[in-house]
């Protein structure tokens, strides 16, 4: 599987998602494809005129983000547990990290709203197990969700890691800078396991997004080709089993491979602007699908709205870097046209 540096981002600020490709120093893996609102992208051209006002993306000194630990998203080697969310929710995404069980490692950066990020106590990350974001030892995933469970605005976390019941917890955002176990909305053993497979190792195909429209989080999952569960948020404090929604088989797959175990190039986002997700597959170079949420529960399989082949790459990314680079597109780049390449940064970017 050909891996391309991509990420989803309203770069033109119309309500459609587009996609923003920086892979390595090439600068021609370096393209953004703007959603025509119709059935696709179209490659984003450079303009010849107003070069500084239109399309490109200005070098600032504003919105560096900080060193934690030697690392941000990652570290030398392995993650370092820093996410970014709104997690005071004032509009403005904030930084934290939770890395490993060291309470060292356990950080809330605010977005002052000006021009970076300051160090604060609000929203800082306890240890309700044996570790948070990655495993007590910093390495591995640990299986935690950010997410708004009960739709009051603020990012709530969720975990569900392996087939230990200790380790599949809700935690609600108490809007004043802490986090309250709770006993709702806690994910149950799904293929005996939750976000990661029964040893809590391994992807076990489920994602949480909003797949009916309501605002509220739901649990789909699609690992390989025979495993299908959809827990929908009752917006109570508990999940639904529920026949809608289900995952179709994609080239012998899910959001995994057929045997469960590999990325299928498989994403949940809104292509066509009208409130729902829809599911999109760009698999290698020659693995192309498109189903739309028809609203009712189902998918509607679309010959539209396909993701361009690009230097024989596709999607695969995981969840965490497609949201990480997402945001940080958002905090760090002034836009105010329809063509926004990116010039290279460090002799990279995404890769």
């Amino acid at each position: 599987m050909a891996i391309t540096a991509y990420a989803w981002q309203m770069v033109d600020n119309d309500g459609y998602v587009d996609l923003v490709q920086a892979d390595g120093n090439d600068m021609e893996q370096h393209n953004t494809f703007i959603n025509n609102r119709i059935d696709g992208w179209v490659l984003a051209s450079l303009p010849l005129s107003r070069l500084d006002l239109e399309g490109n993306w200005q070098a600032s000194s504003n919105w560096e983000v900080p060193i934690m630990d030697k690392g941000l998203m990652k570290e030398w080697e392995g993650n370092n547990g820093v996410r970014l969310a709104d997690v005071n929710s004032d509009g403005f995404i904030d930084i934290i990290q939770a890395d490993g069980d060291d309470s060292d490692q356990h950080l809330t950066f605010l977005n002052n709203r000006k021009n970076g990020w300051e160090l604060s106590r609000f929203g800082r990350f306890q240890s309700w197990t044996k570790a948070v974001l990655p495993k007590n030892s910093g390495g591995g995933d640990n299986a935690l969700q950010l997410a708004d469970l009960n739709k009051d605005g603020y990012i709530d976390l969720i975990q569900a890691d392996g087939d230990d019941p200790a380790q599949h917890l809700a935690l609600l955002n108490d809007g004043k800078g802490k986090w309250e176990l709770n006993p709702g909305w806690v994910i149950p053993l799904i293929d005996n396991g939750g976000f990661t497979e029964s040893g809590g190792d391994g992807d076990n195909g489920l994602r949480v997004l909003d797949v009916n429209g309501d605002g509220y989080p739901d649990l789909v999952q699609a690992d390989g080709v025979d495993q299908r569960t959809v827990l929908l948020n009752d917006k109570v404090s508990n999940w639904s089993v529920s026949p809608l929604y289900e995952i179709p088989e994609i080239d012998n797959g899910g959001f995994t491979e057929n045997s469960g175990d590999n990325d299928n190039g498989v994403r949940l986002v809104d292509v066509n602007g009208d409130g729902l997700v829809d599911i999109l597959q760009a698999d290698d170079e020659d693995q192309r699908v498109v189903y739309l949420n028809n609203g009712n529960g189902g998918w509607l399989g679309q010959s539209a709205w396909k993701i361009p082949v690009i230097h024989n790459g596709a999607l695969p990314m995981t969840t965490v870097q497609a949201t990480t680079v997402s945001a940080l597109q958002t905090l760090t780049s002034t836009v105010s046209s329809t063509s926004f390449r990116l010039t290279a940064i460090a002799s990279g970017m995404f890769t």
